[in-house]
């Protein structure tokens, strides 16, 4: 209930961007494992089995890559209340996760908890 009442208050109060700019996005990864979710609301969640639930960053910004088309190459950076910062670097390249047959349509390199994390995304449709 504290997840869902702390996701509630970031969707909130998120949004330096508008929900149409964000992309909507699951990512994972492995060794060690963790998983981040976009929302349209602009929220970032983190989570990771070494944390307890999951991380709420309200979204601040995103930045597409200089001479890259819409949606290609972009980073995502969010910030907690407690100002912890979350940073995803997104790039449109077919991914496996190493762990099973699931194709992915991005890389992504993940910026949290004191940690470089690579993994994978796909589309949230």
């Amino acid at each position: 209930m504290k997840t869902l009442m702390t996701f509630a208050l970031f969707t909130m109060i998120a949004g330096s961007v508008s929900a149409a700019t964000l992309p909507v996005l699951h990512c994972v990864g492995t060794e060690p494992f963790w998983g981040v979710t976009t929302y349209t609301k602009g929220v970032v969640a983190f989570d990771s089995p070494s944390m307890e639930g999951r991380s709420f960053y309200p979204f601040s910004s995103i930045q597409e890559a200089a001479g890259t088309g819409p949606g290609f190459a972009f980073q995502i950076e969010s910030h907690d209340i407690g100002n912890k910062t979350i940073k995803m670097s997104v790039v449109k390249a077919e991914c496996n996760d190493g762990m099973s047959d699931t194709l992915y349509e991005y890389n992504v390199l993940v910026e949290a908890n004191d940690q470089l994390l690579y993994g994978c995304c796909n589309p949230i449709k």
